[in-house]
């Protein structure tokens, strides 16, 4: 069995920290002069009020847990924003767009776009709801099975939006309203089902050892289903710029997908070198077909691109990838680091397709974030 190369391990790391869940209520700086009331006997329950203010964003999107938990405190913060006065929004808003971009990258770039429409809708369309939520907490209960748990109190009268329908705010209501209709995505079509069960099913692949041997032997198998999920994907939304902005209650599960992918085909092609030009052709389709994704994304997909060219041997395919990439972001330390691990002669060379050993061209490599001072630029000192 091949052992997981350190390059790997440091992107698994880079994983690992991209996904878990930093930010604290204590962020969100709640106002200070709220007190405890009692609710008016007519509001709903405040966790089916909140799942149906979030919308699309979380009916029939249960894939991965750590992205549904991020998504709803993300949305827990835009129903406390729309609740306080405009002032006090924009404070919490800065402090929680600082939090989440730097705790959660991929995940705010994802629903960044909806912040607005929510705090929108929880202004005008939810704005007989004194609530302000103080804690949550999310109970699993199966595999795509959870209920939530809410804490609040009631802002009293100056504490909260005072927005009176008249004039201009008016039109903002009415603006307000047709926003939501397009935000309320239409239920997911039957393709779109089916794109769905296999996403899940991958990722509950890689939870499930009990029918599968070997370490790697889920990755595989994960794999393997998502790239099947793949050719549905590149057919039906062949003509969308980014699976960010596709407009349909199946984006946050393709967003969970998408953000994992490259780091479970790297290692699922390590244990089965059938899936390393299949990987190099998934690479290259995604990239074509969706040239706005996320920057984040883009890089991570051409770095494991370059990697599945070493490891087919084709070292000058992947060295002209490096390259480019090198080009293209000359503050990003793990271009050089990748590269130089390529040539590096202490990393397991099944890892990079028995590539030419080149001590002095792998040192020079890992020099170069170090010289120009890069960020993760220690992650090269350490590599000998």
């Amino acid at each position: 069995m091949a052992k997981l190369p350190a390059g790997q391990k440091r992107r698994q790391k880079e994983l690992k920290r991209r996904k878990k869940k930093k930010h604290q209520e204590k962020k969100q700086q709640v106002p200070t002069s709220m007190t405890f009331m009692d609710l008016p006997p007519a509001l709903p329950i405040l966790s089916e009020r909140l799942v149906e203010f979030a919308g699309r964003l979380l009916d029939e999107s249960q894939t991965g847990r750590n992205y549904i938990e991020n998504v709803i405190t993300m949305v827990v913060g835009c129903w406390n924003m729309g609740a306080v006065t405009a002032e006090m929004a924009q404070v919490m808003r800065r402090a929680f767009s600082e939090s989440f971009s730097e705790a959660l990258p991929e995940v705010f770039q994802a629903m960044e776009l909806h912040f607005d429409s929510l705090i929108t809708a929880r202004r005008y369309l939810y704005a007989d709801d004194p609530r302000y939520i103080i804690s949550h907490t999310v109970n699993w209960t199966g595999t795509n099975d959870y209920y939530l748990r809410i804490k609040c109190i009631n802002l009293p009268d100056e504490e909260r939006f005072s927005g009176r329908v008249e004039g201009a705010e008016a039109r903002l209501l009415s603006e307000a309203r047709e926003k939501m209709k397009g935000f309320r995505a239409p239920p997911l079509t039957g393709e779109e089902t089916r794109l769905k069960q296999l996403i899940d099913r991958g990722f509950d692949l890689l939870n499930d050892n009990t029918t599968q041997t070997g370490k790697d032997a889920p990755e595989v198998a994960a794999c393997e289903t998502w790239l099947e999920a793949w050719d549905i994907i590149k057919k039906r939304y062949q003509n969308k710029p980014s699976l960010d902005t596709i407009g349909s209650r199946i984006e946050p599960t393709l967003v969970s997908w998408y953000s994992e992918m490259d780091m479970h085909l790297l290692n699922a092609a390590l244990a089965k070198p059938a899936l390393v030009e299949k990987g190099i052709t998934f690479f290259r389709e995604f990239l074509a077909l969706f040239p706005e994704s996320h920057e984040g994304t883009t890089k991570a997909y051409r770095e494991a691109m370059a990697m599945l060219q070493f490891r087919n041997r084709a070292y000058d395919d992947g060295d002209a990838t490096f390259n480019a990439l090198v080009k293209d972001y000359p503050d990003s330390a793990w271009s050089y680091i990748h590269w130089g691990d390529a040539y590096n002669p202490t990393f397991p060379r099944a890892a990079f397709g028995d590539a030419p050993v080149d001590s002095e061209r792998a040192r020079n490599l890992y020099q170069i974030p170090i010289d120009q001072d890069l960020e993760d630029a220690e992650h090269a000192q350490k590599t000998d």
